[in-house]
C-alpha cells in the first residue's frame, strides 16, 4: 500500500509539473487539454486508493481481532523493504 503510494505521489508531481509547464508555455497548445485530463485521472485515482486506504485502517481498528497489530507489522516489512 505505502509503495503503490509512493508511486502515485511520484507520477502526480510530474503530471502536475506537466500541467504548470503546459500553462505557463503553451496556454492554447492541445497537449494542455491532455495534461488536464492526465491531472483529473490522477487526482480521482489518488484520492480513491487513499480512500480504499482509511476504510481498512477504520476497518482494522474497529475489529475485535489482531487485525491492526498485522495490518501494521505488514506495513513495516514494506518499509523496510523499501529502505534496504
Amino acid at each position: 500500500v505505502e509503495v503503490f503510494d509512493r508511486l502515485l505521489c511520484s507520477f502526480g508531481q510530474d503530471a502536475w509539473d506537466s500541467l504548470y509547464w503546459n500553462t505557463t508555455r503553451r496556454p492554447r497548445h492541445p497537449r494542455l487539454f491532455v495534461s488536464i485530463i492526465v491531472v483529473g485521472v490522477y487526482v480521482t485515482i489518488h484520492s480513491l486508493f487513499l480512500f480504499v486506504h482509511v476504510a481498512t485502517l477504520s476497518v482494522a481498528v474497529n475489529s475485535a481481532d489482531h487485525a491492526l497489530l498485522t495490518l501494521l507489522i505488514s506495513g513495516n516489512f514494506a518499509e523496510i523493504k523499501s529502505t534496504v
